[in-house]
Order: C-alpha cells, then structure tokens, then sequence
C-alpha cells in the first residue's frame, strides 16, 4: 500500500478569496468524494445537489447506451494517454444537459447555492463548462491517494448495479472491462483492473490559470473533506 504524506490543510488553488460563486462543480477520481461533498452542502448548507452519474442514469435507455458507450470511450483513452485531449462532441452534449440542469436551478431560486457533482478528467471539461453557463462557475478539485480509489470502489460498483438494477457480471460488459481485462470470473476482477488502472496519474487536475479553482484532500492521512469544504467554500462550521 501506498504511504504517500498528506497536508492537513486545504490547499486553495488560482484564488485568494473564498468561493463567492452560486455554481460550484466537484470534480475528481472515481470516489474521492464528489458526491459525499455536494450532499454534505445541500444537507447542511441548504445549497442544491445536481449529480452528473444520477443524471445519466435517468436518461431514457437508447440515450443512455449513447452517452454512456461514449463516455466510457473518452474515459478509457484518457486512462491509456495523459496527454489525450477528448474532442468537443464527445463531451459537449450531456455536460450541456448538466448545465442546463444548473440554469434551471438558478432560475427557479436565484439565492441558492448549486453543486454539480461529476468527474471532469480534463480542463477542456471545465473550460466548456464556464463557456456555456452564463455565469461566473467554480470548481472544487478533491485529491485523493491510488490506494484509497481501489479500497473505495467495490461499494460505487455495488451501489452502481443496485442502481442499474444489474449484476456485476453485467456491469462489466456495461462499462466494456472485458475489453481490456478479459472476462469476469469474480468480484476478484474489479480489485484487480482497479490495482490496474492508474486513476491518479491519468487525472488532469487543476492547472495554473483556471480561475475560482480550489484543491482540497480527503484522504485517510489529511484533515479529512470537511476542513477543505469549509475553508474554500466559506461554510460556517457544523
């Protein structure tokens, strides 16, 4: 396992003030917390949460099988290439589904706060996102170790067939891992392509320039999630 040292402080990145936007996206690896993050502000903070892997699911079946087989797509080749730049019309329908979502949101209560929680692998997400929204958009980028990602997943899979309404077996072939991995055998193989699969490194996380940008940890050796949310959000301590 890994043992890699973790700040106990929230690191605020490409801005001096706290958030003071009324859209805030959380991004990350599979499990950092990105939904944990936006349901903890709606719970406590009154804000509201728009989950981009909910959203998908509620597509009707033949979008869904579109947008999914194309996200996983783009997924798996910026896993395969760090560097990999997904084009414009692989991602620009379902993030401008989400945003509109948002609008919506920010229509029907102007003076609420609005979370997106989904996970934007590349800053071209992110900049489409602030091209489209109509109004100034933060994002909230929350770090996480390999390991903790591979302990973290078995439950998202669990939760993920639950929701779905499908066994492993079936989820494999929905997120075409017998492609790479080879067929399932077990729930052995999910540990195993996870150990495999180098989520961290294929990660683009913030970079210099992106503006209203905060980096916060919630790894097992930090302070936790919370302290990050509070500092770079302004949230008042619960």
């Amino acid at each position: 396992m890994e043992s890699n040292s973790k700040t106990t402080k929230p690191v605020v990145a490409n801005s001096t003030e706290v958030n003071k936007n009324k859209i805030v996206w959380f991004f990350g690896p599979p499990t950092a917390g990105k939904s944990w993050s936006a349901d903890f502000c709606a719970k406590y903070h009154g804000w509201n949460h728009i989950d981009g892997d909910e959203e998908l699911m509620r597509m009707n079946p033949k979008t869904f099988t579109t947008v999914w087989k194309g996200c996983m797509i783009q997924f798996e080749k910026c896993l395969e290439d760090k560097a990999y730049e997904p084009p414009r019309e692989s991602y620009a329908p379902y993030l401008t589904d989400l945003v509109n979502k948002t609008k919506q949101a920010r229509a029907a209560n102007p003076d609420q706060t609005v979370a997106v929680a989904f996970a934007l692998y590349r800053k071209c997400h992110r900049d489409f996102v602030r091209e489209i929204t109509g109004e100034p958009v933060s994002f909230v980028q929350i770090e996480v170790t390999r390991d903790e990602v591979v302990a973290r997943n078995m439950p998202r899979v669990e939760d993920f067939c639950k929701e779905a309404g499908v066994e492993p077996a079936e989820a494999w072939k929905m997120w075409q891992c017998h492609e790479q991995y080879g067929e399932y055998t077990g729930i052995e193989c999910w540990t195993k392509m996870f150990l495999a699969i180098d989520f961290i490194g294929s990660f683009g996380g913030i970079t210099a320039g992106e503006p209203d940008s905060f980096i916060i940890d919630s790894g097992l050796k930090s302070a936790g999630t919370l302290p990050g949310l509070e500092k770079c959000l302004g949230l008042p301590h619960i």
